[in-house]
């Protein structure tokens, strides 16, 4: 288990994003979607943890999630390689527990953007370095906000994505 997550004091709507996460084995700048492919070197479990009620005050402010976001994140112990996950990326199912409940289901079916499609947006006139981390979003139903099931301190979370890895916390006051 990672180590504990502190529930921020500014926030009553702790949330979590269940995500697909990837690591460069390459750089990458003005990539095709076909070369972000050959330069992914792993995949992980990604959780960015939100808290919503600050989030929503500070997009309206011009000044971007900043305590919304930035105060934690995490990603799972293992790392898987790309040629285990790219053959499968788009059939990924994955679940949320809390409290040993498990809460939600996830899938990675039917993505808007691709894997490669979103990493040639991001080389696009911009250096990728070899060890960087990315994310592909939340996954449908990877979070509270989607489903209602908000972190409270004592909660005890899992966000598991199959054939990857889980990431997993205790929530504390």
């Amino acid at each position: 288990m990672a180590p504990p997550v502190a529930f921020p004091s500014y926030t009553e709507a702790l949330d979590y994003e269940l995500e697909l996460g990837f690591v460069l084995r390459a750089p990458l700048r003005n990539a095709t979607p076909r070369e972000v492919l050959d330069a992914i070197g792993a995949f992980v479990v990604v959780n960015d943890f939100s808290a919503r009620d600050v989030q929503r005050a500070e997009m309206v402010t011009g000044l971007g999630p900043q305590k919304a976001k930035h105060f934690c994140s995490s990603m799972s112990e293992v790392a898987v390689t790309a040629g285990e996950v790219l053959p499968v990326a788009e059939r990924l199912t994955g679940s949320v527990s809390i409290n040993g409940t498990t809460v939600s289901m996830v899938s990675s079916a039917g993505p808007q953007w691709s894997i490669g499609d979103m990493l040639a947006h991001a080389s696009r006139d911009e250096t990728l370095y070899a060890g960087e981390l990315f994310a592909a979003g939340t996954l449908p139903g990877g979070s509270g906000m989607e489903t209602g099931h908000w972190l409270r301190p004592g909660d005890h979370l899992v966000l598991t994505i199959d054939g990857i890895g889980e990431v997993s916390h205790q929530i504390v006051p």
